[in-house]
């Protein structure tokens, strides 16, 4: 055989050869973008998100050394619009042909396409005994499959300075610590706290940093009964 004719037999066996599918899922983008206040959505509008994270009330907390006190939390509507992304679960189907048997092949990968809502806001937790007052940008999200009775996460974090965290018994933040943030997280009921923390959150200095959190404050709706 020349080298001619087993090219030509190379050729004609790649055209020849049996068509094997595979059909990877993708998230289709329908819409990504603001969107007013008022306006409805097909997993609701802003306005029905914020009748349950805007609030402004004061409930018992307790200190990361389990110390008693009272925070006043309050959750406004921030500056700038909401965002929407509205999405689909799609497939991309990509041929190729190879000799030997034809196949489809499904790749199992779980892609749940959610559409999400959510909308900028403004938290202040402050305590009673002045020891904390914390405010920052944060957020409310809502999506596809969460059902009537799970409500909103509002979650807000912001850079901190050491001396924002408040020391426990003595116990000052740890040493080298950098990247310090603080992070704040309510969850809330048509105007009421169900519960939320304060906590902070870094990184250790070294050749092998580690991330590092504490606690600062705890506070929820029933309180030091719990």
């Amino acid at each position: 055989m020349t080298v001619c004719m087993a090219f030509l037999l190379v050729l004609s066996a790649s055209y020849l050869g049996c068509l094997s599918r595979t059909h990877m899922p993708y998230c289709e983008v329908i819409y990504e973008g603001p969107v007013s206040d008022d306006e409805e959505t097909p997993i609701g509008s802003v306005d029905a998100l914020l009748d349950h994270v805007l609030l402004d009330q004061e409930l018992p907390a307790v200190w990361a050394d389990d110390v008693q006190t009272l925070a006043h939390v309050e959750v406004r509507r921030g500056e700038g619009s909401a965002f929407l992304l509205e999405q689909f679960q799609a497939t991309r189907v990509t041929e190729r042909r190879k000799l030997g048997p034809g196949y489809d092949f499904y790749p199992a990968i779980n892609m749940p396409c959610s559409d999400r809502l959510s909308v900028p806001l403004e938290i202040q937790v402050r305590t009673a005994d002045g020891d904390l007052d914390v405010g920052m940008q944060a957020t409310a999200q809502t999506e596809t499959g969460m059902n009537e009775e799970s409500e909103p996460w509002v979650t807000g974090a912001r850079a901190a300075a050491p001396d924002e965290i408040p020391a426990f018994d003595g116990e000052e933040l740890p040493a080298g610590v950098e990247q310090l943030e603080l992070k704040v997280r309510v969850l809330a009921n048509q105007g009421d706290v169900l519960g939320g923390q304060v906590t902070w959150t870094g990184r250790e200095e070294g050749e092998d940093p580690e991330s590092v959190t504490g606690r600062v404050l705890s506070f929820w709706e029933d309180g030091w009964a719990q």
